[in-house]
């Protein structure tokens, strides 16, 4: 058992390759000069993530102030790094993740990620955020430098977090090698940099796909991380839910996880997907062949209207605005489509007309409209 920092106080290391490397680094080499580096509380944690092991401690948190300056992750920290929110807006849309406004029963951060609803393709993309430099950052680089920023945001609030994966509609195509790729550095990265900030990973609505994907991803973890992880089932099942409620009040856990707090970590409407309605989306069943028809009172300002359909439902849509056509016979599937709706007089109504084109199964239809909630919409 490590010592408590009070007790025992963790120097940078003094080995030939760090001593080599922290000139290069001036802030942190005037950190370490002045005492200020390492801080108690981060030598505490890196103590015990090395079990006890100070030479190995001293090392492993040495290399990661060094990082830490050449990452930028002070930067990160404290918001002063002008891509790290722009950037963090398009990465959610392609991986929904957010930290929690709610606290866990003893006061720790909730870390959020709803991974079966993420676009794969951040693992591999080649162009995804054109930084403040102009350079464009590929998918892994943008994602992982997201994930710093998060750690360290979470950091300033709390020494530990509670993670939950919902892996809600996850299929064989979020577990390419690129995919286990990213997520294999993400862990490498959480393990070198921020230990003993993980007090539990609860991993929900898991798939036997994930048995597979986890297999490869818990080889070179350690075993004490491995230890604070548990692959659950659905959030309908009582044990999960009472599992999840060990952690945080039925008041502060998400409606989406079986609690009564709406509009947490929200998912971009191009990633909605599923035969449930997602994040308030107005839904209706059609029958084969059928017509179904939606109004509202439309918004003042210009709106998106998204539309999708679940597995297996084919329709066209068409939009009437103010009594105009604004969309006519436009194809739609279970991937969801934007129609971009202009500014509209005061007092006009917006009609939604789907139509299925498949002459032998019925399904459903999901759609939102920026400034209308669900219960807004007349359907017949």
């Amino acid at each position: 058992m490590c010592k408590s920092p009070s007790t025992r106080v963790l120097s940078a290391c003094g080995c030939e390759r760090c001593a080599t490397r922290i000139p290069n680094f001036p802030k942190t080499a005037a950190g370490i000069a002045s005492g200020a580096l390492p801080t108690a509380p981060m030598a505490d944690r890196f103590l015990r993530g090395c079990k006890g092991d100070a030479k190995k401690a001293a090392h492993v948190l040495t290399d990661s102030l060094c990082w830490r300056e050449e990452y930028g992750a002070d930067a990160l920290r404290d918001e002063s790094e002008p891509d790290g929110a722009p950037r963090a807006e398009i990465i959610q849309s392609y991986y929904p993740t957010a930290l929690h406004t709610r606290r866990d029963r003893k006061g720790r951060v909730v870390w959020i990620e709803r991974v079966g609803l993420c676009d794969p393709s951040i693992a591999s993309a080649k162009r995804v955020y054109q930084n403040a430099a102009g350079q464009w950052e590929d998918g892994p680089t943008a994602w992982l430098r997201c994930h710093v920023r998060l750690n360290e945001l979470a950091g300033r609030q709390h020494a530990e977090r509670v993670v939950i994966m919902d892996m809600q509609e996850m299929n064989s195509g979020h577990v390419s090698s690129a995919g286990i790729a990213l997520i294999k550095s993400m862990i490498a990265l959480d393990q070198r940099h921020y230990p003993e900030t993980l007090h539990a990973l609860l991993i929900v609505n898991a798939p036997w796909i994930l048995e597979k994907a986890f297999a490869i991803i818990r080889q070179g973890m350690d075993p004490v991380t491995l230890g604070k992880i548990k692959v659950l089932g659905s959030t309908t099942n009582a044990s999960v839910h009472s599992e999840l409620l060990a952690h945080i009040d039925v008041a502060d856990l998400p409606d989406f996880l079986g609690g009564e707090l709406a509009g947490c970590c929200p998912i971009h409407p191009r990633l909605r997907a599923g035969s449930a309605p997602v994040d308030g989306e107005a839904t209706t069943t059609i029958d084969a062949g059928a017509t179904r028809v939606a109004r509202a009172a439309l918004p003042a300002a210009a709106a998106e209207l998204w539309v999708r359909s679940s597995a297996a439902c084919a329709v066209t849509v068409d939009v009437i605005v103010g009594g105009a056509a604004a969309v006519t016979a436009a194809s739609v599937g279970p991937a969801p489509q934007c129609f971009p709706l202009a500014a509209a007089a005061a007092e006009a109504e917006v009609e939604l007309r789907v139509t299925s084109t498949n002459r032998m199964r019925s399904g459903a239809i999901f759609w939102t409209l920026d400034g209308v909630s669900e219960i807004e919409w007349e359907v017949e």
